[in-house]
C-alpha cells in the first residue's frame, strides 16, 4: 500500500472520528448553553489549521488559484516566491500539518510542483523540468511529479519516458480516477478561498 493510498483512506476516517468525538464530547455536557459553547470552541479548532494554512503558505495558494483562472505567469511568480521562502526559512515546512495533503507531506515539493506546472503551460519546458525533478528530490514517493514528467515526455514524444512516468505516478497512487479528482477539486477550492489576493 503506498503512502497517497494511505493518506486518502485516512483523511476520511479522521474526519468521522473527529464528529464522533464531537458529538460524545457535546452528549456528555448537560447544559444546552455549554453544549453551545464547547461546539463554538470545537468549529473553532477545527478551522483554525487551515485558516494559519492558508495565511502561513499565502504564496502557495495563490499560486493554485492563480494556475486554476489560468494566469500561468502569475502563478509561477506566486509559486517562485513561495519556494525561495520556504528555502530560507526550512523550519516553516512542517507547519504543512495544518492543513491535509493526500500526494506529498512536504510543501516545498508540493510548491515546485505547482512552479515546474505553471512553467510547463507557458511553454517553459526547461524551467518545468527543473521544478519537477527538484521536487522528487526533495519526495521522491510525490506522485504528481512523476505524472508532470510523463506530460512533458509525452509532448516531446518520447513515449517510453511518458510511460515510464505515467507507471510511477500510479505506483504512487495517482491514477487519474474519481477520488483524484476530487481532491484536486477540493485543492482548487482552498486555494481560491486562501488565495485571494
Amino acid at each position: 500500500m503506498n503512502r497517497t493510498l494511505v493518506l486518502k483512506l485516512a483523511y476520511p476516517l479522521l474526519v468521522v472520528l473527529g464528529i464522533v468525538a464531537l458529538t460524545r464530547v457535546l452528549g456528555g455536557v448537560e447544559a444546552e448553553a455549554d453544549r453551545l459553547k464547547l461546539a463554538a470552541v470545537l468549529v473553532v479548532a477545527l478551522l483554525l489549521p487551515g485558516r494559519l494554512s492558508g495565511w502561513l503558505f499565502r504564496d502557495l495558494y495563490r499560486s493554485r488559484a492563480a494556475f486554476a483562472r489560468g494566469e500561468f505567469e502569475q502563478a509561477a511568480r506566486f509559486a517562485e516566491a513561495e519556494a525561495m521562502r520556504l528555502k530560507k526559512n526550512p523550519k516553516l515546512k512542517p507547519l504543512l500539518w495544518l492543513t491535509w495533503s493526500i500526494y506529498t507531506t512536504d510543501v516545498e515539493a508540493m510548491t515546485l510542483n505547482n512552479l515546474g506546472a505553471a512553467q510547463m503551460m507557458r511553454g517553459n519546458v526547461d524551467a518545468a523540468k527543473w521544478a519537477f525533478e527538484t521536487a522528487l528530490k526533495l519526495d521522491a514517493r510525490y506522485p504528481m511529479p512523476y505524472f508532470n514528467l510523463a506530460i512533458l515526455a509525452g509532448a516531446r514524444g518520447d513515449e517510453a519516458a511518458a510511460k515510464s512516468h505515467a507507471a510511477q505516478a500510479t505506483r504512487l497512487g495517482y491514477t487519474g480516477g474519481g477520488s483524484d479528482r476530487a481532491v484536486q477539486m477540493g485543492q482548487e477550492l482552498l486555494a481560491r478561498l486562501e488565495g485571494r489576493a
